[in-house]
């Protein structure tokens, strides 16, 4: 079993959708939302409809620079509502 059995796996917000998706990380770094993890060289995915929008390396909690952080979170809306599903990739062995 993980350290993590008291992590907040669900955290909602609510937000403007001309948001950028850049601006919603920045909220969820200021919340510590992505956990620290001992070691180096893993990576934290950011996904949105099964698509990697943004991918936060070590224990950064600023993601790498790309194209998709300043859309607006309505081009990643359904009905409304954005997903975010962080999917944790470990350093390679």
């Amino acid at each position: 079993m993980g350290d993590d059995v008291s992590a907040p796996h669900l955290y909602t917000v609510t937000a403007k959708s001309s948001n950028t998706l850049n601006e919603l990380f920045l909220h969820l770094e200021r919340k510590s939302y992505l956990t620290n993890v001992a070691g180096s060289n893993h990576k934290w995915s950011a996904l949105i409809n099964s698509k990697r929008v943004a991918t936060f390396n070590g224990n950064n909690k600023r993601p790498e620079p790309n194209g998709e952080l300043s859309k607006p979170l309505s081009e990643f809306a359904t009905d409304g509502v954005v997903r975010i599903n962080f999917k944790y990739n470990s350093a390679p062995t």
